[in-house]
């Protein structure tokens, strides 16, 4: 199955949703670690 997942940058939680289903496709850890540690910039 094909997903598409429109990630907020800031948000973790929406990176492990993306992570966990990446990893339950047997893609490996090491390769589904892309959550950027951003800081959110002030303004």
């Amino acid at each position: 199955m094909n997903k598409v997942f429109k990630i907020d940058i800031y948000n973790k939680e929406q990176y492990d949703k993306a992570k966990e289903y990446g990893i339950s496709l047997g893609i490996p850890k090491y390769q589904v670690d892309f959550h950027p540690q951003i800081k959110k910039r002030e303004r």
